[in-house]
């Protein structure tokens, strides 16, 4: 797609993620979780804002392909693909704790081109096209300017790092309840780096092109690469340890630091 196609479809992804976050919002607080095959919990507003954001994108897309979370995962081999998360954080959505949200992606040729990220709580709209930057709320974004790790640097890492490494890295750490969230956190400069341990591809597909835009180094330190995206994968199946830094000296720093504590399944 050319610069301008992108920025008409930006506004698109803008506003269907706003309407998305909406309709989180009125089932806040009003709904419980149910464990799926996984393990993970799934509510109501998840398949709810699945089915309104995919029907938006076939009234307007009707050639693009769709992988989300909650329906299909198969990758088709499309030119444009969509990669949505209704609701990242579904923890602390059904727990009451603010940091959660919709991620929408738009990849070209199995690579994101596009990402949103609503968090409607925070009032906080993360979002980017590549090549036209980084912004929350409309107002650039970037990672911090730090060669070095020091007490007073925060790193973001996920609750199931404590049973499979450790970090033997100064710093302070931060465990935030969203794989979007965390990697968005070094895009914004307010942490240094960060690591989800088993994440999938609509964790990382609106984040990562965001965090790219802002100066952020996004990489698999574990696991098979989600991009490109290889069609006929079942992305449901493909998980992995993601890495997020200011700059690639600071994401080798980070991965050095990384200790493995024993064998695990990612």
């Amino acid at each position: 797609m050319s610069p301008t196609e992108l920025d008409g479809t930006l506004a698109f992804a803008l506003e269907l993620a706003r309407s998305a976050g909406n309709q989180l919002l009125g089932y806040f607080g009003q709904v419980e979780g149910e464990r799926k095959a996984d393990g993970t919990l799934v509510t109501l507003a998840d398949l709810a804002v699945d089915r309104q954001v995919q029907a938006a994108i076939a009234a307007r897309f009707p050639a693009h392909g769709v992988i989300s979370e909650e329906a299909s995962a198969v990758y088709g081999g499309q030119a444009l693909c969509w990669v949505i998360d209704p609701l990242d954080g579904t923890v602390n959505f059904v727990r009451g704790l603010p940091i959660w949200g919709v991620s929408i992606a738009l990849l070209e040729t199995g690579v994101p081109v596009l990402g949103v990220a609503e968090f409607p709580v925070l009032s906080q709209r993360f979002y980017a096209r590549r090549g036209g930057g980084a912004f929350l709320n409309d107002r650039p974004i970037h990672v911090r300017p730090e060669t070095g790790f020091d007490f007073n640097t925060c790193v973001g890492l996920d609750s199931r790092f404590y049973r499979r490494a450790s970090l033997n890295l100064p710093g302070k750490v931060r465990i935030l309840g969203s794989a979007v969230y965390e990697l968005l956190m070094v895009a914004s400069g307010a942490e240094l780096a960060a690591t989800q341990s088993a994440i999938k591809v609509w964790d990382v597909a609106a984040a990562w092109v965001i965090a790219e835009e802002a100066g952020a180094m996004v990489a698999n330190a574990e696991g098979p690469a989600f991009f490109p995206l290889q069609p006929g994968y079942d992305y449901q199946r493909i998980k992995a340890r993601t890495t997020a830094a200011a700059s690639p000296e600071l994401w080798r720093a980070f991965e050095a630091g990384w200790q493995p504590r024993a064998r695990h399944d990612l």
